[in-house]
């Protein structure tokens, strides 16, 4: 695995996704907050094409459960105990690679104009077009920090962080 820290810039950069299990998952603030502080994790299976993070389309095959956690401070925490992803190449459909995604993201309240995103054990996170590094699909295994702009949701600093940063498109190339 290639292990890389990309350096923030003050480019504009909005992030696209926050993971696969996220996108699939996220609710609407008010709902969330409606639900009080969580309940137990609910199973998920579900399939996606991606475009534009690779040279080629991903197939995303997601099982496990995932559940949210309502914070006290109106931040919350997305959990998903039992996931895995399978991505494959579409244009080569034997490269394929499962990933467990037992990781854990908090999405922090707004706070002076920004939110801060704290991505703990395993996660893919996809970054858009307008990225530092644009058009990124990056598996994380530590604890790693975003910080978005509330406003415009520009990607202000990160990736930052402890542990290994993947390039998933470099998986299935």
């Amino acid at each position: 695995m290639k292990n890389k820290q990309p350096t923030p810039k003050s480019t504009t950069t909005h992030i696209a996704a926050l993971s696969l299990v996220l996108a699939a998952f996220c609710l609407p603030t008010a709902q969330l907050q409606a639900q009080g502080r969580g309940s137990p994790p609910t199973p998920v299976d579900f399939t996606q094409t991606l475009s534009g993070f690779c040279s080629f389309d991903i197939f995303a095959q997601v099982t496990g459960k995932t559940g949210v956690i309502s914070l006290p401070d109106g931040g919350f925490i997305f959990t998903a105990p039992a996931t895995r992803v399978t991505r494959t190449n579409l244009s080569d459909t034997t490269k394929s690679v499962t990933l467990s995604l037992t990781g854990s993201a908090e999405i922090g309240p707004v706070q002076n104009g920004t939110i801060t995103e704290i991505f703990r054990g395993r996660n893919v996170v996809a970054f858009g077009p307008f990225a530092p590094s644009p058009n990124q699909l990056l598996f994380l295994i530590g604890t790693w920090t975003v910080v978005i702009d509330a406003n415009t949701g520009h990607v202000l600093q990160g990736p930052t962080g402890n542990g290994q940063m993947t390039d998933v498109c470099g998986l299935l190339d």
